[in-house]
């Protein structure tokens, strides 16, 4: 009730003080006196109140502000904070894949040719695919040695290949970053030669880390 009159107090006033412009002059044991006075109070106050309350909803809403993302990559999504701390080895592994990947994609979308950046958000989409994976072995390996620290190499055979292949795939992250530099500063060139770029980015596709056992 209290919010409620906090942000209505307006119109609630306003319509009590219209009620009492007709019921005043019928009140008993009011002199005559008593009677006009009060209409006029309650006429003045439903006047002030109604101007008070139609200058209130004719004011413009104030602009939602919503937290801009740190950054919005080329592919029309934003990289999905790390599900895992980098408290242990895997942790800290799979934060350094969602850094470089980051950075990728902020190459990707400062890119100012609009053909360059479809193609090259076409990959950062793989990696963002590729880090899906990242987590699950990630995930998988710190349920088999969850006090693996990074240092050396895990004791069982599963966690020894989820940890190697995780170093293959942040790894070659760094090739990536570069390629797509490369490229853009290839596209950023007053005449942009672009069957150079496309065999660049053929090349670099063809490069990137994978995780996917099948490929």
């Amino acid at each position: 009730m209290k919010a409620f009159f906090k942000e209505h107090w307006r119109i609630a006033l306003a319509v009590f003080c219209t009620i009492g412009v007709f019921v005043m002059p019928f009140t008993d044991g009011n002199t005559a006196a008593d009677r006009v006075g009060g209409t006029i109070f309650y006429f003045v106050a439903a006047v002030v109140f109604w101007f008070l309350y139609i200058r209130h909803r004719r004011r413009p809403a104030a602009p939602q502000v919503h937290p801009a993302p740190a950054f919005a990559p080329a592919t029309g999504y934003f990289p999905p904070p790390p599900r895992m701390s980098a408290t242990d080895g895997w942790g800290q592994c799979l934060a350094i894949c969602y850094e470089k990947i980051r950075v990728f994609d902020e190459v990707s979308a400062a890119t100012r040719a609009e053909s360059v950046r479809g193609w090259l958000g076409e990959v950062s989409r793989d990696l963002h695919t590729q880090l899906t994976l990242a987590e699950d072995l990630a995930s998988l390996g710190r349920t088999l040695e969850p006090g693996f620290t990074g240092a050396g190499s895990p004791q069982t055979q599963a966690a020894q290949e989820s940890w190697s292949r995780l170093q293959v795939f942040r790894d070659g992250l760094d090739d990536a970053i570069t390629s797509a530099a490369q490229i853009r500063l290839n596209a950023s060139q007053p005449v942009t030669d672009f069957a150079l770029i496309q065999s660049q980015l053929e090349m670099l596709k063809s490069q990137i880390p994978t995780l996917d056992v099948l490929r």
